[in-house]
């Protein structure tokens, strides 16, 4: 049984998943980045207040799914 090559970076993913959340990357924290048997990278991770899960396609970069819902954990921004 032959394994699908990934094309894409897991880099490259974290960054079509931050784009799509609209997140700089910059801000990204906590992120948990693997690939599922279907050959998907599922991309967790937190914004200052939100959580998102995105699925990306490892071959062709395309977004199969997003969620997004907030974050139990408030993050402290210095200043407010």
């Amino acid at each position: 049984m032959s394994k699908t090559r990934l094309r894409l970076s897991a880099a490259a993913a974290l960054e079509i998943a931050a784009e799509q959340a609209g997140v700089e990357l910059s801000d990204v924290k906590n992120v948990d980045l693997n690939v599922d048997p279907d050959e998907l990278y599922r991309i967790a991770f937190h914004g200052d207040w939100m959580h998102y899960i995105c699925y990306i396609d490892c071959a062709s970069g395309e977004i199969r799914g997003f969620f997004s819902e907030p974050s139990d954990e408030k993050q402290i921004i210095p200043g407010d």
